[in-house]
């Protein structure tokens, strides 16, 4: 992906079923988020950044993860929905999937220019007078 151009990243990412996010350090998982809205299952790491919205287990999971570097329980974690693929059975994964394009749709340019000058509002003026 690193090298395709907005329209074709975006083609790209609309055919896939799953988005492997392997950083250890993210602060928003922008990528993450897009993936969710196309709706691909994130796998990955629970990374540093963006635990908030990254959620592997319970009625709110949207993703697959597993601790930071630890790839050998990333693997066992994602084999039960490879094998699923693979027969072309995603039923098991729809809910997981829907969670995904739920907590993506919150996350728009107007939401986080609200966000952003509502963080300004807080505690920008006690960064000015510092």
């Amino acid at each position: 992906l690193k090298d395709l151009n907005e329209a074709d990243y975006a083609a790209r990412i609309r055919e896939s079923s799953i988005f492997l996010n392997l950083s250890t350090a993210e602060g928003l998982l922008n990528s993450c988020y897009e993936a969710m809205a196309a709706g691909c299952i994130v796998a990955g790491f629970n990374s540093v950044g963006g635990q908030d919205m990254l959620v592997g287990k319970g009625p709110l999971q949207n993703s697959i993860l597993a601790q930071n570097g630890d790839y050998v329980s990333l693997a066992y974690g994602m084999e039960p929905l490879l094998k699923d693929l693979l027969n072309n059975n995603r039923q098991p994964w729809e809910q997981i999937i829907q969670n995904g394009i739920n907590g993506a749709a919150h996350h728009t340019p107007a939401a986080e220019e609200k966000s952003v000058i509502a963080f300004w509002n807080l505690f920008g003026q006690e960064v000015l007078h510092a």
